[in-house]
């Protein structure tokens, strides 16, 4: 009978697994995120744009920003956004999904127009009080 009733329930386990609230736009929202090739950055989404830390640059505790950005919702609940870094010439986009904390990155950097595509794992996510 405990199995039976374990059975029941654990699809409501799994389906309210990872469920992150996220405000619109992600306004208020901090993460932390490594690239699978070891890059690590901080960011915060705001109402001004996004700012992020470099964590393996040669100024890791500097916030650049704030980058004005697009955003959308995805059908299947992802964040898709893209900002352009004006005087730098950089262009970045990411997807991401908050529930199983994976982003990922695109991005065209500098003059030389180096591409950068990689998947991130977020290792810490903030969330504004209410």
């Amino acid at each position: 009978m405990k199995k039976l009733v374990l059975l029941a329930i654990l699809p409501l386990f799994i389906a309210c697994k990872g469920k992150v609230d996220a405000p619109e736009r992600l306004e208020g929202v901090e993460m932390q995120y490594t690239y699978e090739h070891g890059v690590e950055f901080a960011i915060r989404y705001t109402a001004e744009g996004v700012y992020y830390q470099y964590k393996k640059g040669k100024s890791p505790d500097k916030w650049w920003g704030p980058f004005p950005y697009e955003y959308l919702v995805t059908d299947k609940g992802e964040h898709f956004l893209s900002w352009f870094e004006d005087g730098y010439g950089d262009h970045v986009t990411q997807l991401i999904n908050l529930e199983d904390r994976t982003l990922y990155g695109s991005a065209i950097i500098g003059e030389r127009h180096n591409v950068l595509f990689h998947k991130a794992n977020i290792s810490r996510i903030k969330l504004p009080e209410k």
